[in-house]
């Protein structure tokens, strides 16, 4: 019975990190070319704040609060200044 337990929360454990490493990749993908498209029109670019591993993490970690925020305030699920 343990043993099931610990295979169904590994599984839901690695499910939650697969979505999440996907939409960190996709949304700084989009983060990226937005980037790029305002340093090519003279805007102002906000500079990253936490990059490498740190912010990995972070990303990989905290997927379903960005999604959250981001569909509830611009209705988009990878929301970018750009997009504003």
């Amino acid at each position: 019975m343990l043993k099931k337990l610990f295979t169904l929360l590994l599984i839901i454990m690695l499910l939650y990190l697969a979505l999440g490493t996907g939409f960190y990749f996709k949304w700084e993908h989009e983060l990226e070319a937005c980037r790029n498209f305002r340093a090519a029109q003279g805007e102002f670019v906000e500079p990253k704040v936490f990059g490498g591993i740190l912010g990995a993490v972070m990303g990989i970690t905290s997927w379903p609060f960005s999604l959250y925020a981001n569909l509830l305030h611009f209705g988009s699920a990878f929301s970018t200044p750009c997009d504003r």
